[in-house]
């Protein structure tokens, strides 16, 4: 409890599956403070990368430019609220690149829509200069791939 928060009262997968509807439902409705309000709600500080990893596959997935840009938005006003930090975002977006050969097979495009968010992401300053060198190994295994 002192680690994860009200949280710990539910599993994973309940936490996980809480995640996906909250970022769901923000992409559908696209109202910011709900969706920082209910990332705020869940208690589990310690798992924001989940938030970031699933806001960043499904903007990816979504195809389009403006779930690319809610995507930035989310995770910016959750880094500046306090509800996510650098340690979970650096997480949550290093799981998101690991995933990108997965992601790629459905989405050809998926690294440079990847990208868009990461570049967003240092220009709000917080995300470092250097982390846009783990996407561009991560995109040449998915070209040789």
């Amino acid at each position: 409890m002192n680690v994860w928060g009200v949280g710990a009262r539910r599993s994973v997968e309940e936490l996980k599956e809480s995640v996906r509807a909250l970022v769901e439902e923000y992409y559908v409705e696209g109202v910011l403070d709900e969706a920082v309000r209910c990332v705020h709600e869940l208690g589990v500080p310690h798992f924001g990368h989940e938030v970031v990893k699933r806001a960043v596959y499904q903007a990816v997935e979504r195809r389009d430019d403006a779930a690319l840009k809610q995507a930035c938005s989310l995770i910016t006003a959750l880094t500046r609220s306090g509800d996510l930090d650098s340690q979970e975002l650096t997480k949550g977006m290093s799981r998101a690149l690991r995933g990108l050969p997965d992601l790629s097979l459905d989405v050809p495009d998926a690294a440079s829509r990847m990208d868009t968010v990461i570049e967003h992401g240092v220009n709000e300053g917080i995300l470092a200069k250097g982390f846009r060198q783990h996407l561009t190994g991560i995109a040449a295994s998915v070209a040789v791939a």
